[in-house]
């Protein structure tokens, strides 16, 4: 399965991770079923790309890159997001 975005090798990211995120943003949120993608970080710590996701189905997962520029994505189940409204 590639799932890969204007990628580099995955252990060599050039690019700071949030200049990466900043350019490839737009294109992962029109990616269907995507509701977010943010800097996070892995189970050891380390940073990542996140991308949020209505539903983590294997249809919407193998549109969503491995990485991106050498920085690793991870793929989060955020159920519906909703906006705040200005009251609450």
């Amino acid at each position: 399965r590639q799932r890969q975005m204007c990628i580099r090798d995955r252990t060599m990211p050039a690019r700071p991770i949030d200049e990466v995120l900043r350019d490839h943003d737009d294109e992962i949120l029109a990616i269907p079923g995507v509701t977010m993608v943010y800097v996070g970080a892995d189970a050891a710590g380390e940073p990542v790309l996140k991308v949020g996701v209505t539903v983590a189905s294997p249809e919407v997962e193998e549109r969503i890159p491995d990485a991106i520029e050498g920085w690793p994505v991870e793929v989060v189940e955020t159920g519906e997001v909703h906006p705040l409204d200005d009251e609450g």
